[in-house]
């Protein structure tokens, strides 16, 4: 249902999922000239569904715990991990959403409402900025500047009473799909004289 009319949404009307669409550097590629994240990535398990012991962190981030001195590591001035080399990362798009709904005429009319509170209330502090189209949800108040449209196929559905009592497999493939390869053959015969060529070509 829609979070402002707290109507259905359906195939009648156009809504979309609130989202936020931002620049990320989350993908990483692995800087070959470092052996430290080269053998990182070597020793990465191929499969990351195994549990995993996190009193020691993983990869070259364990080179800042001294595991000897206690029983829990403790990241030490002495032992600091070195940070991943930031031109390494691959600058994106990332998109995430808080996944309520809203009707398209319903989303006009509450961003419009925000660029008139923007307008009358000068010296308040909002938590959004209109200019970069950026909004709340009205539910969540989770940060947002797009609505990802839903589209969909509407499928017709047909009742089991509705369904009449079908052939067998023999049946079918004499009556169906019999036809059909002997009109194959009827037209393979005829190119085949036309085009003086041997059945056997072809």
């Amino acid at each position: 249902t829609c979070i402002v009319c707290q109507e259905e949404t359906n195939a009648s009307s156009l809504y979309g999922i609130l989202g936020l669409v931002q620049p990320s550097k989350l993908l990483r590629h692995t800087p070959f000239d470092d052996k430290d994240y080269v053998f990182e990535a070597i020793n990465c398990p191929e499969n990351l569904d195994h549990k995993y012991d996190r009193s020691v962190p993983y990869g070259v981030a364990s080179l800042a715990c001294d595991v000897g001195v206690s029983e829990s590591p403790i990241p030490s001035r002495h032992f600091s991990s070195k940070g991943f080399p930031s031109d390494s990362c691959r600058l994106g798009s990332y998109a995430s959403t808080c996944g309520h709904l809203m009707h398209v005429k319903c989303f006009d009319t509450y961003f419009l409402s925000l660029e008139q509170r923007h307008q009358l209330q000068l010296a308040r502090n909002h938590p959004e900025n209109v200019s970069r189209k950026e909004f709340m949800c009205p539910l969540c108040k989770s940060l947002g500047n797009v609505l990802f449209p839903v589209v969909w196929k509407v499928k017709r559905e047909i009742h089991s009473e509705n369904l009449g009592e079908g052939d067998d497999l023999e049946t079918w493939l004499r009556d169906k799909i019999g036809s059909i390869i002997e009109k194959f053959d009827i037209n393979v015969e005829l190119f085949a004289s036309r085009s003086h060529v041997p059945l056997s070509d072809l």
